[in-house]
């Protein structure tokens, strides 16, 4: 019926396989694994000269609502430093304290604002085309 060959074999053949199967599913759960979420958080930083609005802003415990009101203080009255702060802040929250994805992420950023502003004077211009 079966030599000793393929009873050999089929048992180097299943123990590959199930090691394959261990490697793979390590593989998966390191892939599917959820990141750690890393905000940035102005308590974390020492040197940091931030105004109370963006101390409190930039808070990741803080609340919709408040940080709402907070931003439009910063939009209504706060410098040009105070706001590229707060985006420096939000790109190194998106990309998870990495400082080189947040120069990246910005360095995008920057590229989607002609096309922004084309589209809303595409806009304006039919939106006038119609009155």
């Amino acid at each position: 019926m079966f030599s000793t060959k393929h009873i050999i074999g089929g048992k180097v053949k299943n123990i590959r396989n199930n090691k394959n199967e261990a490697v793979t599913r390590e593989l998966l759960k390191l892939l599917f694994e959820e990141k750690e979420d890393i905000d940035f958080d102005p308590a974390d930083f020492e040197g940091l000269s931030l105004t109370p609005i963006l101390k409190k802003m930039l808070d990741p415990n803080i609340s919709p609502a408040k940080y709402a009101d907070l931003d439009a203080q910063l939009d209504d009255s706060g410098n040009p430093n105070q706001q590229g702060f707060a985006l420096a802040a939000f790109a190194l929250s998106y990309s998870d304290g990495s400082a080189d994805s947040a120069i990246q992420l910005l360095k995008k950023a920057l590229t989607f604002v002609p096309k922004i502003e084309k589209a809303r004077a595409s806009s304006t211009a039919t939106e006038e085309d119609a009155d």
